[in-house]
């Protein structure tokens, strides 16, 4: 059971703070994006559940703009 835990942690990320650094952009740049859902995210009361999945996918996507 605990491997499946470490694998949904690994799933996500952290933290807000952790995806701003991994996306190289600043913590506000990272909550507006989040706030406006230009970042893809779950809200859970007031917390942003990130899942890596689709991070990606929305970087391989160029945020969803044809390019």
């Amino acid at each position: 059971m605990a491997a499946g835990k470490k694998m949904a942690n690994e799933a996500v990320y952290a933290s807000v703070e952790a995806l701003a650094k991994e996306l190289g952009i600043g913590l506000n740049a990272a909550y507006g994006g989040l706030k406006n859902g230009s970042i893809p995210s779950i809200r859970v009361s007031k917390k942003y559940i990130i899942p890596r999945a689709a991070i990606e996918e929305w970087l391989r996507t160029a945020g969803g703009k044809v390019v």
